[in-house]
């Protein structure tokens, strides 16, 4: 899913002023959480239904309901994403 908003697989979690950084939480069995990196070097992440959160580290969200960071993905800065189109339609999901 990721791959397709133009992350790619990388080293670590440390911050790159040129980078948008994601963490990915999971177990063996799948994922089941995402952190985002800030321009700061922090992170957020939204709890369900419960508001956005800062945490300056990823290790306090580890355990037993989101598990370990199990990948760090990153795309460059001001990546655009294409809006899908629909072919029998004339218009795109979110204007440009």
């Amino acid at each position: 899913m990721f791959r397709a908003l133009g992350y790619d697989v990388c080293d670590d979690g440390g911050l790159e002023t040129d980078f948008d950084k994601i963490a990915i939480y999971g177990e063996d069995d799948g994922y089941t959480h995402a952190a985002r990196q800030l321009d700061d070097g922090k992170w957020t992440s939204k709890l369900g239904g419960l508001e956005d959160i800062e945490h300056n580290s990823l290790d306090g969200l580890v355990g037993e309901q989101y598990g370990t960071v199990q990948v760090f993905m990153k795309r460059h800065k001001g990546y655009e994403i294409d809006p899908p189109t629909f072919p029998d339609q004339s218009f795109h999901l979110f204007p440009k």
